[in-house]
């Protein structure tokens, strides 16, 4: 069997993240303290990471989800390898293949990058993309859609569901994969932001046309009847100095705390974060952990049962 590659939210259809949700759901009863860890559905297969740029969630979580699955696991450090010596990343692909792993999981700082290398050695290799410059993080929605059904109870109950996403709209891979694969779920998506963290006026019309998305530089706009809520992380490593010395102005506009939300949104909303969180910047800390209304803990456990998902949906089928 040929393996198959998730390196864009835009290739996923609705029956691919059916698929992979509900598979992903079964799985979660594994992801407790405590519980055995032993599955053979990946046994004798190997899966590399190769993360260059930091990352705890979704590095570990791919490690995690390949070990329970039976997979032996190979983590390739850009700092460690022989790219350090002028090895090309091509090359570094091309060792491992030959190599014999199964799979890839990559990270990186450019925008297409694991495309680039799936069209290349796709036929070869499952390429999973982890994460790519500002442009895609499909296993991110993928999971935060997850987290969504065990909240609504189901795919279909997501339909018509308001979801307001705050922050750094320009330079999220997040925002990427959620509009594509929300888009599609029916959930209508308002993204807000002060005007120094939004898209230019072209990309904000090509995206509304694409996706039907709204923009508002409104902060109580923005969160008016909202069912989801995710503040970004402000990234300092993507953003100019400029930029980083606006972090406070953006906390003093557009920082979620208990009153603000509970004044505009609707009753029932659930608060969503990809992680990892600066409190009292985007969200303050008591919010961020508020269990009756935060699910960023539950995010992290349903990022190990997809990416399990996932894993087996590339590499087996």
């Amino acid at each position: 069997m040929m393996p198959r590659s998730l390196v864009s939210s835009s290739d996923l259809s609705v029956d691919d993240i059916r698929l992979m949700t509900a598979n992903a759901r079964k799985l979660l009863p594994l992801i407790q303290s405590g519980t055995k860890k032993t599955l053979n559905h990946l046994s004798g297969r190997t899966v590399a990471t190769f993360f260059c740029e930091p990352s705890t969630r979704t590095r570990c979580s791919f490690e995690l989800a390949a070990k329970i699955l039976g997979a032996h696991t190979i983590d390739v450090s850009p700092e460690q390898s022989s790219l350090t010596k002028g090895e090309t990343i091509a090359d570094t692909i091309e060792t491992l293949v030959t190599m014999g792993v199964d799979a890839i999981v990559i990270r990186h700082t450019e925008d297409g990058l694991p495309q680039a290398m799936a069209e290349k050695y796709g036929k070869r290799i499952a390429i999973l993309n982890a994460g790519d410059g500002i442009t895609d993080h499909p296993t991110q929605g993928l999971l935060d859609i997850l987290t969504l059904i065990q909240q609504f109870g189901s795919l279909e109950a997501l339909q018509g569901k308001k979801m307001t996403i705050l922050g750094n709209i320009t330079h999220s891979r997040v925002v990427g994969s959620h509009l594509r694969l929300m888009q599609q779920l029916g959930v209508d998506i308002t993204l807000v932001a002060p005007d120094f963290f939004m898209p230019s006026v072209i990309e904000r019309e090509k995206w509304h046309a694409q996706y039907c998305v709204n923009f508002t530089e409104e902060f109580e706009e923005g969160l008016e009847n909202a069912d989801i809520v995710m503040p970004l992380r402000i990234q300092s490593e993507r953003i100019d100095e400029f930029e980083l010395s606006l972090m406070g102005r953006y906390a003093q506009g557009y920082q979620l705390n208990h009153l603000n939300v509970g004044m505009r949104c609707k009753p029932g909303f659930v608060i969503l974060h990809p992680g990892p969180v600066n409190y009292n910047i985007e969200i303050t800390e008591e919010l961020a952990n508020d269990p009756n209304i935060s699910r960023i803990r539950q995010q992290v456990a349903c990022g190990v049962a997809l990416r399990m998902a996932a894993l087996h949906w590339c590499i087996e089928g």
